[in-house]
């Protein structure tokens, strides 16, 4: 009896569905990764301690690496403009990737490095260890006057508002033409603290942290608190109670809307619940996170062993939605291969409908006549002149009579092909080879998909440091997807969004290797 009661046990927890992990990583690297950008045109930046960047164009299945810092100096932040370009604030300065060049430095600070950069609309700002920066044209830069130096900026397009956490508080100034000024901010505290409507300044220490959403809310990291604010920073909650890892502060914050993450800087990233925080750290594999970004979709975490990503229907409880086997997950992003056959039997001209169209036309062929017009020339009696005179020019000669010219027009029927058409069987011998091309393309493009697919996902288990096995299956990879737009027309790199993305992306290829 206890041996069936150990079999039925077997049977169901090898029937119950796995749980999914949180987070999938896209890519390991022993340097360790400090920030993470998602550009305007969906391009994923990576930064590392060691000045090095790692950028992917294709949603993270392959990666470019390129020297961004001098020196080997720590990449803190990204930041992006609305044309695409992106920013990078290093222990050496400010660095800019510009359309078509590599990266460049333009801001070098007396005696300090760059904790922060964002691109706001009227100019780039950085925080340095002096103060706060701003340029105009990405080459000369000037202090900003009536603010501390600050680790942590935001910028609320909606709010139109720029944010600054310093030591001494919180720092906001509007955008265009405004000026900073500290934000005393009213707090408004739940019930149970016995505090409501506290008026406070916003404090950086322990440890500071600021995101802002598209909404135009903004999210602060405040004396081991967790704060929000919808109206441009006059009032701020508690969001969701205190978080695990309080005490330590944060490293990173990530907000949208009811949804926030946070990490801590003894490892662990937590989820926010709408009462309270809980772990969300699945699939990190112990990972210390040092930033937070996010596009429609997903969001992606930098961390001391690699880059993640989390699905965000995952942070509203929505496991089920996002369920299914890492193959599966990982197909999400690419292009539906039945559309990519489709259009490669298209582009060959080897489609079913095609043969079609042959029988129904060769079908409705009885009823049109066979026409038949004939002309038929008749020519005059020769006649014998003789005058018997041999004087005159005529004399003794022959003259031809006027000719006749007939036509005639005919119409036929085969009425028979009505019945059956003796096209049918050329027909029938095209459809063969019609068929067996078709069969072709479509085997051809299936095994160059999945085997593209394999390697990708090969790719996500190295390291970038395995710089040679990575440039070996990279180049695969450029191969297969050439032969893929050589079947489709190109349309297997439309589908993917290369043709879509801005230029900067294209240009870390000629960078280092890790």
């Amino acid at each position: 009896m206890w041996k069936v009661l150990v079999v039925l046990l077997v049977v169901t927890a090898c029937a119950r569905p796995a749980r999914a992990a949180e987070w999938e990583r896209l890519v390991t690297g022993r340097q360790g990764f400090t920030c993470v950008g998602v550009a305007p045109g969906g391009a994923i930046y990576a930064g590392t301690s060691s000045g090095k960047v790692a950028a992917s164009d294709d949603g993270g299945v392959t990666w470019q690496t390129a020297r961004c810092a001098d020196g080997e100096s720590r990449i803190n932040a990204f930041g992006f403009d609305a044309a695409g370009s992106a920013y990078a604030a290093t222990g050496a300065g400010v660095y800019y990737l510009a359309p078509g060049k590599n990266w460049k430095r333009v801001f070098k600070p007396a005696g300090t490095g760059c904790f922060f950069v964002v691109a706001a609309t009227d100019g780039v700002y950085a925080a340095v260890g002096t103060g706060i920066f701003v340029s105009r044209d990405a080459r000369s830069w000037r202090k900003e006057p009536g603010v501390p130096p600050a680790r942590a900026l935001a910028f609320s397009a909606r709010a139109s508002t720029l944010f600054a956490l310093t030591s001494t508080g919180m720092y906001r100034k509007k955008i265009p033409g405004g000026r900073w000024e500290k934000a005393r901010a009213i707090v408004v505290f739940p019930e149970d603290d016995g505090v409501s409507g506290e008026t406070g300044e916003l404090s950086a220490r322990p440890l500071g942290a600021i995101a802002a959403d598209e909404g135009g809310a903004v999210f602060a990291a405040s004396g081991g608190r967790l704060l929000k604010s919808d109206d441009r920073g006059d009032t701020w909650r508690p969001f969701a109670g205190t978080s695990a890892g309080a005490a330590e502060g944060f490293t990173a914050v990530w907000g949208e809307g009811d949804r926030a993450l946070v990490s801590a800087p003894a490892g662990g990233v937590y989820r926010s619940t709408g009462s309270g925080w809980e772990d969300f750290s699945d699939g990190l594999a112990g990972a210390k996170v040092a930033g937070f970004a996010g596009n429609a979709e997903r969001v992606f975490c930098a961390g001391d062993s690699g880059v993640f990503w989390a699905d965000k229907r995952r942070l509203d409880g929505g496991t089920e939605a996002v369920s299914g086997t890492r193959l599966s997950r990982y197909l999400e992003g690419q292009p539906d291969i039945r559309v990519l056959q489709r259009a490669a039997v298209e582009y060959a001209d080897a489609t079913a409908e095609k043969i079609s169209v042959w029988r129904r036309k060769a079908a409705k062929k009885a009823w049109l006549p066979h026409v038949n017009i004939g002309v038929a020339r008749e020519v005059g009696d020769l006649w014998h002149w003789e005058s018997g005179s041999t004087t005159k020019e005529s004399d003794d000669c022959l003259r031809k009579g006027k000719a006749a010219v007939g036509w005639n027009a005919g119409l036929t029927w085969e009425l028979g092909d009505l019945v059956w058409s003796s096209d049918q069987t050329g027909i029938d011998a095209r459809s063969k080879m019609n068929t067996e091309l078709r069969g072709q393309i479509l085997d051809e493009v299936t095994r160059l998909y999945f085997e593209r697919v394999k390697l990708a996902m090969e790719m996500e288990e190295l390291s970038l440091e395995d710089g040679k096995k990575r440039a070996e299956k990279g180049l695969r990879i450029a191969e297969l997807t050439a032969s893929l737009d050589g079947l489709t027309d190109g349309y297997f790199s439309l589908l993917l969004g290369a043709n879509r993305l801005p230029a900067p992306q294209k240009d870390l290829a000629k960078g280092g290797h890790f």
